[in-house]
């Protein structure tokens, strides 16, 4: 059976679907009101077997923000 590139493409947000609510999830659960350290969610997201790619469109979806304070990069609320 052919499928169309349309049809390929919705398939793989559909997958890719409970990937992005893991990564929400794990991100909520370990950003505290100070924020996350990004080499300790890295961390967090390989050990949970979840893409970097997926952890920053999470972030994206919570409204995280990135700051830098002249030290390591942190996620925040």
């Amino acid at each position: 059976m052919d499928i169309t590139a349309a049809q390929a493409m919705a398939a793989s947000r559909e997958e890719a679907a409970p990937a992005l609510e893991e990564a929400k999830q794990l991100l909520a659960s370990i950003i505290g009101c100070d924020g996350k350290l990004v080499k300790e969610i890295q961390e967090e997201a390989k050990g949970a077997g979840i893409s970097w790619r997926t952890m920053q469109r999470a972030k994206d979806a919570l409204k995280l923000t990135s700051e830098r304070d002249g030290g390591p990069w942190i996620w925040k609320r």
